[in-house]
């Protein structure tokens, strides 16, 4: 269950990376220059976002702790996932 204060977005996708929850959200359709890839913990709450780039669709997990952001033109954005908390 969600955290009573944590913000509601529209969600697009998730993915699990070095143990860490990134979601691709905001925006509408047909508005990907407005979503933004999130790092969330397991309450919902945000606790590192950055600008997703336009035509952002989809997240994907890579090896090497690399984050793909995908857009609806299946070009691919690399982006490196936080380290890992030991």
């Amino acid at each position: 269950m969600a955290h009573p204060e944590a913000p509601v977005y529209p969600l697009h996708d998730v993915a699990l990376c070095r143990g860490r929850v990134y979601a691709l959200v905001g925006g509408g359709p047909g508005a990907g220059a407005s979503r933004r890839v999130v790092e969330l913990d397991l309450d919902g709450r945000v606790l590192a976002q950055v600008a997703a780039p336009a035509g952002a669709a989809r997240l994907v997990a890579a090896p090497a702790g690399t984050l793909l952001v995908v857009d609806g033109r299946l070009g691919v954005h690399r982006m490196e996932a936080a380290e890992e908390s030991r």
